[in-house]
């Protein structure tokens, strides 16, 4: 995105930065939530991109499992059966879920929520899937459940609608209208009753390139993150380090440079 996918040596060399801070750190597990590419599919140069993505992934310590789902820039804006499959091609399920000491992650494909033109059978299919999935995790007393996913639910507030303004990326030097950085209102409510009914207590998204946080209500917090490349505002590129204990659940947004070389556990 920094040359606008006329190289990506930049990013490239910030990603390998934000790997040698994390293998100091030595988490048990990493996420990357979403635009893996900065071309759109389904092109070559979208294939090159993931090609050295997964190249320089192969230097992240092999004790940390790493996990990643698409964006938009990975299945497009509308994305469809095919480009939905050649993500999965290179990275595996768009969507899944695991337990992890009694903590709970689900991964959704949020972009067939922001636009279902051709996919709305694979919309309703991730409905269903998602209410099963959590389920199961409360039938196996997990404690704490998190909701990872590309696009936010809300931009500002669980029952806002469409015509909700614009924002200004000034690194972008261009104004978007706010409602590309959510998940329509229809939408939106189903998956947020789901949250409400089965306890999730954070979402966290991306997509906007810059660190936000809202409350949904008073039991749901959504976290957006920023990038490890391209900057939408003032933020600087870094990694956000989650810690989760009986008491409660702790995270925090860190500069490259300020990134601690060791986390209490």
């Amino acid at each position: 995105m920094i040359r606008a996918n006329h190289g990506w040596y930049e990013e490239r060399k910030l990603l390998k930065e934000a790997i040698t801070k994390t293998n100091k750190i030595k988490p048990s597990f990493v996420l990357a939530l979403g635009d893996l590419a900065n071309k759109f599919p389904i092109d070559d140069l979208q294939n090159e991109q993931y090609k050295d993505l997964k190249t320089d992934f192969e230097q992240l310590d092999k004790s940390i499992d790493l996990y990643v789902f698409c964006g938009n820039h990975d299945v497009g804006n509308e994305p469809t059966h095919e480009t939905i499959n050649n993500f999965e091609k290179f990275w595996g399920d768009t969507y899944y879920s695991y337990i992890y000491n009694n903590c709970g992650f689900i991964i959704l494909n949020s972009t067939v929520f922001f636009n279902d033109t051709h996919v709305q059978d694979l919309k309703e299919k991730q409905f269903l899937w998602l209410e099963e999935t959590l389920k199961k995790m409360v039938s196996k007393n997990v404690k704490h459940k998190f909701l990872f996913l590309h696009h936010a639910l809300m931009y500002d507030y669980i029952d806002e609608d469409e015509n909700i303004g614009l924002i200004y990326g000034e690194k972008f030097r261009n104004y978007s209208e706010k409602n590309k950085f959510h998940i329509k209102k229809e939408t939106r409510i189903v998956i947020y009753d789901m949250l409400k009914k089965y306890k999730v207590s954070h979402v966290f998204c991306a997509h906007l390139h810059a660190n936000r946080e809202k409350n949904i209500d008073a039991n749901i917090k959504q976290i957006t993150i920023s990038a490890v490349g391209m900057q939408a505002a003032n933020d600087q590129s870094g990694l956000m380090i989650v810690q989760v204990a009986e008491e409660g659940v702790d995270y925090k947004y860190y500069p490259f440079e300020f990134v601690p070389s060791f986390v209490k556990v």
